[in-house]
């Protein structure tokens, strides 16, 4: 039945869509991914470049569907590139012969490969590269043989996957669901063979490529970029846990292209399309501001995303214009919203608005301490859902929480310190009165593996109240204060991925993670 899924995925995917695990296969095989062009047409006729197990350079074109001698003559053009024009990447040496390899989920006609045979036989007198290629038949068998050993075997288990595979792309993504389904693929106990745990790192991306197509078709890029934080979090888990982030990095490496294409297709959305924030009823008009506090916070954070991993694009001038156009229209629904608004004002901090930057800072510590200190209610904590919180703000929650969260949060003290860091001394003395009457709480993990964790089964819950009366100098002091041991080492290797952590699991945000990502985005600012 699993195999049945797996081919109805396949054959109704494009290219795009199979590309991220097509190259999870050619790790399983051996080959090292030097590049992958997720953003749109392929590059001089090749979508992947990638180096064998002997190290010989590899190019591979991928198509989708059946190619008949009408659309072979449509794109032998292309096909011709991939063959003919070296490769050009730093990391490959153009000299060497590449071996170019023409992929597709669906089958070649017959004067296809006859063409394709004729063509080589043609080319090998010249002493030129041939073209081999790979067609739907191989790539499927490939795909259910690397899944064998992961196949849920427990009628509970197959009917969690048949559900996520079959729930609607236009919806949002149940985080609690795919989690659980993610965390069946999780090797279990405390050492295990690192072959075993790469394996199951590949059928982590490898299931959740094929739980996430329908939001993919759906063009539900919101979903579809939860869906890959989800699965990058339970890879760096792995990793975390077993210490095996050498062995794991080419899995986490595609995962986090998989975010870049989704973030990257959300923006474009986002930025291009004019009646998206639009409210078309009254009940649209109603969640108007939070669709646009979230959009901002997505939107700021793919830009920090870029900016951690190294990429001299990450500046992008229409963002600017987006957070301008709607910087009046934004509002604070919980405390799962906080990174929403921290993320916008990191970005608008690290681009030299400061002004702007410090306001969005301002915007979240008065909404704390209006919520707690005058309506008496506080904000929702960050274990609610996004659309729960929303809904209960609203109104329009069926079943009214009945929990009470005046009086504490969970995100107080990282935006004290931010305020700190950013000499906001003014502000913080002017409202450090109702701040010391809000408890601040925090959970840590007792493990550092189970922070990427959508659920940590162990740790405990600190809290307290900041002192009535704080020096200044001290809590500055304390702001700069860091503790690489606090951190996860996932951290260190991928500070790009945390803010995106956040906006997924925003109860995993804590005042010792904050310190270090306000480090990393503001160097030589």
């Amino acid at each position: 039945m699993i195999e049945r899924v797996i081919e109805n995925w396949l054959i109704n995917s494009d290219e795009r869509g199979y590309q991220i695990p097509f190259c999870q296969l050619l790790n399983l095989k051996g080959y090292k991914i030097v590049h992958i062009s997720v953003h749109g047409p392929f590059e001089q006729g090749k979508d992947i470049i990638a180096l064998d197990s002997h190290k010989n350079p590899c190019a591979f074109q991928l198509k989708a569907g059946d190619i008949s001698l009408d659309r072979w003559r449509k794109i032998r053009s292309e096909v011709e590139e991939l063959l003919d024009i070296p490769i050009n990447h730093p990391g490959i040496d153009k000299t060497i012969p590449h071996n170019a390899i023409l992929v597709t989920n669906g089958t070649l006609s017959d004067p296809v490969r006859r063409e394709i045979d004729d063509r080589n036989e043609s080319r090998k007198r010249k002493g030129q590269t041939i073209l081999d290629v790979i067609t739907g038949g191989l790539l499927l068998s490939d795909f259910i043989s690397a899944n064998e050993k992961f196949v849920p075997t427990e009628i509970r288990d197959i009917q969690s996957f048949f559900n996520l595979y079959t729930y609607p792309g236009i919806n949002p993504l149940p985080k609690d669901k795919l989690f659980n389904f993610l965390s069946g693929i999780f090797p279990p106990g405390n050492k295990i063979d690192k072959k075993k745990i790469i394996l199951a790192a590949a059928n982590n991306l490898l299931f959740s490529a094929y739980l996430f197509s329908t939001y993919e078709r759906a063009k539900n890029y919101w979903s579809l970029a939860d869906g890959w934080i989800i699965a990058t979090a339970q890879l760096l888990a792995m990793a975390e846990k077993y210490n095996a982030y050498e062995e794991l990095q080419p899995s986490i490496d595609l995962s986090l292209k998989a975010i870049d294409g989704a973030l990257s297709n959300l923006q474009k959305e986002a930025l291009e399309s004019p009646d998206l924030l639009q409210s078309k009823s009254l009940f649209e008009g109603m969640i108007l501001p939070f669709r646009t506090s979230i959009l901002a916070g997505y939107l700021t954070a793919y830009r920090l995303f870029l900016l951690l991993q190294g990429d001299k694009g990450w500046f992008d001038e229409k963002v600017i214009d987006f957070l301008n156009k709607y910087r009046d229209d934004i509002k604070i629904f919980s405390e799962g919203s906080l990174p929403f608004f921290i993320s916008t004002f990191w970005y608008l901090n690290r681009i030299g608005e400061k002004e702007a930057a410090n306001r969005v800072l301002t915007i979240i510590i008065n909404s704390i301490i209006y919520t707690h200190r005058k309506e008496k209610v506080g904000l929702i904590n960050p274990y609610y859902e996004h659309e729960t919180a929303l809904r209960s703000f609203i109104g329009l929650l069926e079943d009214p929480i009945t929990e009470t969260f005046v009086d504490s949060s969970y995100s107080l003290d990282s935006v004290i310190t931010l305020a700190a860091r950013h000499n906001l001394k003014a502000f913080l003395a002017s409202m450090w009165r109702p701040i010391t009457h809000i408890q601040m709480i925090e959970f840590i993990p007792k493990y550092q593996w189970e922070t990427f964790l959508y659920r940590a089964e162990h740790g405990k819950l600190e809290s307290g109240f900041p002192k009535q009366t704080q020096s200044w100098s001290k809590l500055v002091e304390d702001s700069h204060t860091n503790n690489e041991t606090d951190l996860p080492r996932g951290f260190r290797r991928y500070p790009q991925f945390l803010i995106l952590l956040w906006l997924v699991y925003p109860h995993r945000m804590r005042s010792a993670y904050v310190r270090y990502l306000d480090d990393a985005i503001t160097k030589e600012n």
